[in-house]
């Protein structure tokens, strides 16, 4: 069946993501337990921002064109998704990323500072106050990575500072157990 799902991303690049998500999506609800009901399932999307501007764009630079077109990407991978709140840092890179998804859904962005306390402190409030649903956080290199660590428990690495193209996916369980998928969305 891998053999199969593969052939048709490789004929279809253009919708492979959303497919890629769906398939994964059922794959990560199939190891749940029965008495698991669906809408105890926390799935977090997880995404570094965009391409910045990397000269002349000061302490906060905004998106290249590049960035703002792997933005709008997003919305296309996500928009079948139900996304009922989006994350991100107070910055114009990650803002900027996390905006078309809000507009799309009509929510306003939740800005949280990336301090000391960042990850306990994120990973808590979709826990407590986003169990069931479906979240997208936008956020960095490094706050990315440690968020999904923080969320379940795994240990991956900083993303390097010229990739912009991952995509997490976490799924929490009510018992706090989950899972991960990394994929990869828009042009490399």
């Amino acid at each position: 069946m891998l053999h199969a799902v593969a052939r048709i991303f490789e004929r279809n690049k253009r919708t492979s993501s959303l497919i890629h998500i769906a398939v994964v999506g059922l794959f990560l609800l199939l190891p749940v337990p029965v008495s698991v009901q669906a809408q105890d399932v926390t799935t977090v999307i997880l995404v570094r921002h965009a391409e910045k501007v990397r000269d002349g764009g000061g302490r906060d630079p905004d998106l290249t064109a590049q960035g703002y077109a792997r933005a709008t990407e997003l919305v296309r991978v996500l928009s079948d998704m139900n996304i009922a709140a989006v994350h991100s840092t107070p910055f114009i890179r990650t803002r900027e990323t996390a905006r078309p998804v809000a507009e799309h859904f009509g929510l306003e962005i939740i800005e949280t500072m990336p301090t000391g306390s960042f990850i306990d402190g994120m990973a808590r409030t979709i826990k407590e106050n986003h169990r069931g649903e479906v979240v997208l956080v936008v956020g960095h290199s490094n706050t990315t990575p440690s968020l999904v660590n923080g969320l379940i428990g795994t240990s991956i690495p900083q993303i390097d500072d010229d990739r912009f193209d991952d995509l997490f996916v976490v799924t929490i369980n009510s018992d706090d157990t989950g899972s991960f998928v990394r994929l990869k969305y828009g042009e490399r």
